[in-house]
């Protein structure tokens, strides 16, 4: 249980192993040239475009808990909807986070980064023996929030006094009504879907009410733009020749 758990809360961290080969390089090359507000612009924008592709599968399965379980058995569903929970709320620490680790890691602060990953891991460890023989199976997925909210915000103050990079940035704000609007039709699916071609449309119709919703309120920014036009130039043009 603890297995399936782990493996369906790593999905939506895909998208972040994605993501760290190619910013990796560029925050490396920026940082050599002494650009730190490139490296920050850099890390905002991977931060923002992870979690927007992460968020509509994070709701899926936060609502969807049970009967995505229970794809593997009934006994899953029953015990392993709490731990799944858990360790879906972690990722999502760990995704709004973004690259943190690379930016410390491209910028000449890996000790550091090594620091805390060793406390991380000895708070996990250490939460984990106390949890699971008062808690059981949740106390897993205690421990892993634990270590992970940890080692992230630990991360992010350390990123904040060696480089002065900041996590906010006002773009951020935009996730809010496209969340909102995306848990309520997760909501009202969840009264109806319970099938395996069921939930595999409703997560199809997350994603597209979610990004539909973010570009309807509040357009394409600036970042977006020139990916799009870069798409444009690249694929459509040569495609329309």
């Amino acid at each position: 249980i603890v297995m399936i758990c782990k493996l369906l809360a790593s999905l939506p961290g895909i998208f972040l192993q994605m993501f760290l080969s190619i910013v990796a390089p560029m925050m490396s090359s920026a940082n050599a040239l002494g650009n730190i507000e490139e490296v920050e612009h850099i890390y905002q924008m991977t931060t923002d475009w992870l979690v927007r592709l992460s968020l509509p599968l994070i709701i899926f399965l936060m609502i969807f808990t049970t009967p995505t379980l229970r794809l593997f058995g009934e006994e899953f569903a029953l015990t392993g909807s709490p731990l799944l929970r858990l360790l879906l709320l972690a990722q999502l620490i760990n995704l709004l986070g973004g690259p943190i680790g690379n930016v410390l890691n491209m910028c000449g602060f890996e000790k550091k980064l090594f620091q805390i990953s060793i406390v991380s891991v000895a708070l996990t460890a250490g939460t984990l023996i106390v949890a699971v023989y008062l808690l059981g199976i949740v106390g897993v997925g205690l421990s892993v929030l634990l270590g992970t909210a940890y080692s992230n915000l630990a991360a992010l103050k350390a990123a904040q006094v060696g480089l002065q990079i900041r996590w906010w940035n006002p773009r951020y704000i935009d996730w809010l009504l496209p969340l909102l609007i995306t848990v309520c039709v997760a909501l009202l699916l969840s009264l109806y879907v319970s099938q395996p071609f069921g939930l595999a449309v409703s997560i199809c119709i997350l994603y597209l009410v979610f990004h539909a919703s973010q570009w309807l309120i509040h357009g394409l920014n600036t970042d977006d733009q020139k990916v799009w036009l870069s798409i444009k130039h690249k694929y459509l043009s040569g495609a329309s020749q």
